[in-house]
């Protein structure tokens, strides 16, 4: 059970970086739809967090494990090369969860 939590929270988290990349490349671009997709990541993952705190303690790891297959993802959606996106997550811990940011 954990560990199908601990994949589900990495598989959102994954999710949320690949539209906060989006926007931050192409400002342009953004749409209700990638906003909307911002907003429901970070209410289930809130939603996860709540139900099992301890998953909380893993969010350090699951982010840096994310951060690489977002960017891939980030980059095959818009069709930017991967030199695009910054190489290390420029998210904190903080900007992920706070419900009013969006690069």
């Amino acid at each position: 059970m954990a560990a199908n939590l601990r994949h589900e929270l990495k598989s959102r988290i994954e999710t949320l970086l690949v539209h906060l990349l989006k926007c931050q490349v192409q400002p342009e671009r953004k749409s209700g739809s990638w906003i909307a997709t911002i907003h429901e990541q970070r209410r289930r993952i809130l939603d996860r967090l709540e139900q099992s705190p301890s998953l909380k303690r893993h969010m350090p790891e699951l982010t840096a494990k994310s951060y690489m297959p977002a960017v891939r993802r980030a980059s095959a959606e818009t069709g930017l090369a991967r030199a695009v996106f910054p190489e290390q997550n420029p998210y904190t811990a903080e900007n992920l969860l706070n419900e009013d940011f969006v690069p």
